[in-house]
């Protein structure tokens, strides 16, 4: 939200993240990677979803380098991990 106006959301379902969105004009400016850390603060537990888009998985990508002992990505299911307790 600013200025009392929401700029994108991320969907969850069941601790999986199933859509992230943020408006055209604020795309590019971190909003989607500073929503993710806000997630990781709050849920112990995060998957990404199977279906990513490009800019999904690149943030994903530079979580895997920020947080190497709480992100991994798991092959067989395609799907990214945030675990808090690893």
């Amino acid at each position: 939200v600013i200025n009392n106006e929401i700029i994108g959301h991320i969907g969850l379902s069941e601790q999986r993240i199933k859509t992230v969105y943020v408006k055209k004009e604020y795309r590019g400016h971190g909003m989607a990677t500073a929503a993710y850390e806000q997630l990781f603060k709050i849920y112990e537990y995060i998957e990404s979803d199977d279906a990513r888009e490009d800019p999904a998985q690149h943030i994903w990508e530079k979580f895997l380098l920020k947080y190497p002992d709480k992100i991994t990505y798991n092959k067989k299911k395609d799907l990214f991990i945030f675990n808090s307790k690893s």
